[in-house]
């Protein structure tokens, strides 16, 4: 480590940065505003944050692991830091999200001993990057993204509200725009997510449309029907994919990169004859994928994701059903049949998101179970599967931070690095970072509460 006063050290990107890496350098900034009163522009020491130009190099300097971050599972997200000499330290990466975390790290190491008097300057080489492609929350507070991010979590949803349906006039969304440019700042993925496709009465189909009102008793959800009126729409009749791709088109004229479009919460079935003909699974995937090509003839960069509850009506078509997907639809997996045939996607290499955590973060059990073991079990075992990425459910309510603090840091902390800090390391530094003032006392009784890996079978 190099010792300095703070007015001695300067920070700075490289001309052309981009709107992370500017705000990778302005947190950078703002940690020393808080600590010392003021951003440094001192001479004796600089450190430089950028993206490598095509020559490998930031700030002219040729950076060596720059082949290792290509060749890293997540080459966007990798980041290099290293010193040049004693009077520099490089902050590298292929991408503006790698800038951003390797910041985030360099702001991690120089924040426990930064005051006004001194700074401790980290003389060491560092290559990183992260165990899965996204790593977030499932019902997350929106107002949490600074945080978040600041743990190298990278992924939101925000749950989208259509207009109430009306024959013959495009269908409007309800979305977050502010919110989703916060997290691009920040290098968090923000997903819009359309409504359950059994969830569309809410908005006036059946009133709107009638001839999508799905058909026959079995297109009843078992679990919903009588207390909401949630039934599967008739996903063969091509007006469903043409109010799919209204809702599309308007989440991309907010700003959105990739829209998500949900399926049917539980498995039901409408039964008129093109709808039984296919199955209700299929139907539906065929339905999201039109809509999508439809709404790309406008907005050519949309991506699309798929979330599934439910499975076709047997393992070897719902694999089939995934496998004939578009190789760019990113598929994403919560709880129902056939999890076997999604695991199958994963491993022949389609891109899966498991949203099924199977920890329930509700506001009045949060404080009675520890559950870093389980998360890092889990993780391991959905990585090992081929998953790409992992969504733990929590229920935002204004407390989500405060309860569940501990959880989501554990998360953020292996889904990074599965290999990383134990679980007694993990909990010491957690419990030191919120400032006990007896941290090994606390991280040894969470190490208690937390529940123990032969215990947990993840799903």
């Amino acid at each position: 480590r190099l010792v300095l006063k703070p007015a001695d050290l300067a920070l700075r990107s490289c001309p052309g940065a981009g709107v992370v890496e500017t705000q990778a350098l302005t947190e950078l900034q703002e940690l020393f505003r808080e600590r010392t009163g003021a951003v440094p522009a001192g001479q004796a020491f600089e450190i430089v944050i950028g993206v490598l130009d095509p020559q490998d190099r930031l700030a002219g300097t040729v950076i060596p692991p720059a082949g290792r971050l290509r060749q890293s599972p997540y080459p966007q997200q990798a980041y290099a830091i290293l010193p040049e000499g004693d009077n520099r330290l490089l902050v590298a990466a292929l991408a503006e999200p790698g800038v951003y975390y390797g910041a985030t790290t360099l702001r991690q190491l120089l924040e426990p001993r930064l005051t006004a008097e001194r700074v401790e300057v980290p003389l060491a080489t560092v290559v990183d990057w992260p165990a899965l492609d996204q790593r977030g929350l499932w019902n997350n507070d929106l107002a949490l993204i600074p945080w978040l991010a600041t743990l190298k979590l990278n992924f939101v949803v925000d749950p989208v509200n259509y207009s109430r349906l009306e024959r013959g006039k495009p269908v409007t969304t309800t979305m977050r725009v502010a919110a989703l440019e916060e997290a691009r700042r920040r290098a968090v993925h923000f997903l819009p997510h359309l409504p359950h496709d059994n969830f569309l009465h809410r908005y006036g189909l059946d009133e709107a449309y009638p001839e999508l009102t799905g058909k026959g008793e079995r297109s009843k959800c078992p679990y919903k029907f009588a207390t909401e009126g949630h039934r599967a729409p008739c996903a063969s009749n091509p007006l469903l994919a043409q109010i799919t791709a209204e809702a599309m088109r308007d989440v991309a004229s907010k700003g959105a990169s990739e829209v998500s479009v949900w399926g049917s919460e539980h498995a039901s079935q409408c039964e008129c004859e093109a709808c039984l003909k296919q199955g209700q699974f299929r139907n539906e995937t065929q339905s999201a994928v039109t809509a999508w090509q439809e709404a790309r003839q406008q907005y050519p960069d949309l991506g699309l994701r798929i979330f599934y509850c439910m499975g076709s009506t047997t393992r070897e078509d719902t694999l089939a059903c995934l496998l004939a997907l578009p190789p760019e639809v990113r598929i994403e997996h919560c709880y129902g049949a056939f999890s076997d045939a999604f695991t199958d996607a994963a491993r022949q290499g389609r891109w899966l998101a498991d949203y099924s955590a199977g920890v329930a973060f509700y506001p009045q059990t949060a404080w009675l179970r520890f559950w870093g073991t389980w998360i890092r079990a889990d993780l391991r075992n959905q990585v090992s599967r081929g998953y790409r990425a992992k969504y733990v459910i929590t229920h935002s309510w204004p407390g989500t931070r405060q309860a569940h603090d501990y959880t989501i840091s554990a998360l953020a902390e292996w889904s990074w690095n599965l290999e990383g800090r134990d679980l007694a390391d993990f909990a010491l530094a957690w419990a030191t970072r919120q400032g006990c003032a007896r941290p090994r006392l606390v991280a040894d009784w969470i190490c208690r509460m937390d529940p123990i890996e032969s215990d947990l079978v993840p799903g």
